[in-house]
């Protein structure tokens, strides 16, 4: 017939003879076409030359994105990002209580006990400030103040933080250490909220 198979292309003509393989990221479903009859879609690709169909298109894997049309070849998410399944057209930012580390990641890694994460898009958590307790991982703020009694130096993965230690006493809440030495005269062997400690 002297037309230009499926998965090739003639500008000048209908000549079979000057077909051109369809280029890469692009597709030419037909016989006799005189440009390419399409373009992958986003979240996909297509690296070889010569596809005859939308299908010859690729679905980006997770861990990667393609955010335009008609490409070879598809980007990993960046670090603080992820790109959960096939085929994604964008980056997506790690929720607030989640980080990713490296490029490529299909989810994000839950902050662990005594850590948060307040920010979306975040490439490590942070540590428990001191006086607070971060007591359940994928946290976006610190769960709440260690207790009377105890006090956290910082990264406290315990509602229970640390008990206050023995001869010393704890008397507010969110310390960072112990308030003071316990009252002459009395002695506690950990965990005292008063001055008074045990007599």
């Amino acid at each position: 017939s002297g037309l230009c198979s499926s998965g090739t292309y003639s500008s000048g003509g209908a000549s079979s003879s000057a077909c051109t393989a369809c280029p890469a990221g692009m597709y030419c479903e037909g016989v006799g076409l005189s440009a390419p009859s399409g373009a992958c879609e986003v979240g996909r690709y297509n690296p070889l030359t010569g596809a005859a169909s939308r299908g010859a298109c690729g679905l980006c894997p997770a861990g990667q994105y393609q955010n335009l049309t008609g490409q070879t070849s598809c980007f990993p998410c960046s670090a603080g990002m992820f790109c959960a399944g096939s085929g994604s057209p964008a980056e997506t930012p790690c929720p607030a209580g989640s980080y990713s580390d490296a490029p490529g990641a299909a989810a994000c890694v839950l902050c662990g006990a005594g850590w948060y994460q307040a920010r979306s898009g975040m490439l490590a958590c942070d540590a428990c400030p001191a006086g607070w307790h971060c007591n359940a991982t994928g946290l976006g703020s610190p769960s709440g103040y260690c207790r009377a009694g105890t006090f956290s130096g910082g990264g406290a993965s315990s509602s229970a933080c640390t008990r206050c230690r023995a001869g010393w006493y704890c008397n507010e809440t969110g310390l960072e250490a112990p308030s003071g030495e316990c009252s002459v005269g009395t002695f506690s062997s950990g965990g005292a909220s008063s001055p008074q400690c045990t007599a």
